[in-house]
């Protein structure tokens, strides 16, 4: 089929158009639904069968399908922003997601509008200057095998210069950035009052999404906590340090036998700070897991909500008779076995966060009970640097003895709000919809 060239002209995806399209191993269009087919202004008999860059825009570089293909072929889901080409020579931007399809060589793409201006925006001023770079590379002699990899470096490149450390942290934060003001701008979830199969299962398509909704929400709890905890952390660090160096103040501003046996004390407790270091650093490696295990599972259960929309979607053009594609409960099926394979990802996720949750726990109660000791120890030396009339002494001691109850006290609450994450999601309600 001869190639479209760009006319200009630049068409939005309407908020509520989501559309899919699956593939075979060798990037062959298979399925589509009616949104797709009128977007890129095919039929669906071109389409079938056709390479899917039938609709690849000129100005969208290499490096960008190298990432996909390469995610897809590790068994992993692609999300990115993909500037496509219509056959009228249209250009029309998406948010888009690949996710293999369980039982098959076949990947699902599911695309929608791109809601959020400044990221669309950064996206394509990285394209635009990687594919400029490939050009280049392509001109001197590289294949476009070997641009399209040498751009995906510089993909990385860009994207760490922006503040992510890779394309897949990129990606985990895109998704839900997406798939939220997507769902905020649109007027929800199709809604139709209707008897038989497809009445029901878009019914259960909702039940679904109503469950992923209330699980992201308490997941961005956990962010926020997992963000606030390493703070918490800092804090913590700090007020240990100025607690072992308090045994040098005592000793030079005392002449009290009770403050030096406090002062011997904390030289001790001092002595100990190797063991008490290793659990603050374990500590810090446990929330810096926990923070970006979440991000990994709010992308995936963003991966579900968006499928699950799409499958809603579906349903209700096949209801509403607007559908009038082919093999219908064929697609119906390759959406809901990819919406399971999902579910079950979310599930395992789900699972080791909860023990990553207890073992966080686990070890700042560790870190907070060996603070009592020198906590105790400082109460003891207020009250006699008091009994000294030493103010001066007094006053440092009450300082840093604030310090360390503060900094105690935000990891108790903190823990008593991860208590509250070590759950996990009914997977197995979500799966009985399906």
């Amino acid at each position: 089929m001869e190639r479209v060239a760009p006319n200009g002209q630049f068409k939005d995806v309407g908020v509520d158009q989501l559309f899919f399209s699956t593939t075979d191993a060798q990037g062959r269009i298979q399925e589509t639904n009616n949104t797709f087919v009128e977007l890129s202004r095919y039929t669906e008999e071109e389409l079938r069968n056709a390479a899917h860059n039938i609709i690849r825009h000129p100005f969208m570089p290499g490096g960008v399908f190298k990432i996909m293909w390469d995610k897809l072929q590790r068994g992993e889901t692609f999300a990115g922003y993909v500037r496509n080409l219509a056959h009228s020579g249209e250009t029309y931007d998406v948010f888009a997601t690949v996710t293999p399809i369980p039982g098959t060589h076949d990947y699902l793409s599911v695309r929608q509008r791109p809601c959020h201006d400044d990221h669309r925006a950064l996206a394509m001023t990285i394209y635009a200057e990687v594919g400029d770079y490939e050009a280049q590379l392509r001109k001197d002699g590289m294949s476009a095998r070997e641009a399209a990899e040498a751009g995906a470096g510089l993909i990385g490149d860009k994207l760490r210069e922006s503040g992510f450390d890779n394309f897949d942290a990129y990606a985990h934060a895109m998704l839900p950035w997406e798939v939220f003001c997507r769902e905020n701008m649109s007027t929800g979830l199709p809604q139709r009052e209707v008897a038989g199969d497809l009445g029901t299962e878009l019914a259960q398509a909702h039940d679904v999404h109503d469950h992923l909704d209330e699980w992201m929400l308490r997941l961005d709890e956990l962010l926020t906590t997992a963000q606030q905890l390493g703070e918490a952390r800092e804090e913590l660090v700090d007020s240990l340090g100025q607690t072992s160096s308090l045994g040098d103040t005592i000793d030079a501003r005392s002449a009290s036998e009770t403050l030096q046996i406090v002062q011997f004390q904390l030289n001790v407790w001092k002595g100990m700070q190797k063991i008490v270091d290793s659990y603050v650093v374990e500590l810090a490696e446990l929330i810096t897991t926990l923070a970006n295990d979440t991000l990994r599972e709010r992308f995936q259960i963003s991966v579900s909500r968006l499928h699950t929309a799409m499958l809603a979607t579906f349903l209700a053009e096949l209801i509403d008779g607007t559908s009038a594609t082919a093999n219908t409960e064929h697609k119906v099926a390759l959406l809901k076995a990819t919406m399971r394979d999902s579910l079950e990802a979310i599930d395992r996720g789900a699972f080791h966060r909860a023990q990553l949750v207890r073992s966080t726990i686990s070890c700042i109660r560790t870190v907070t009970s060996l603070m009592e000791s020198p906590r105790s120890l400082l109460t003891e030396a207020i009250r006699e640097a008091q009994s000294l009339n030493n103010d001066e002494l007094s006053a440092a001691i009450a300082t840093e003895l604030e310090r360390s109850e503060r900094a105690a006290n935000n990891m108790h609450q903190l823990v008593a709000t991860l208590e509250s994450t070590a759950t996990t999601p009914d997977i197995a309600a979500m799966l009985a919809e399906l």
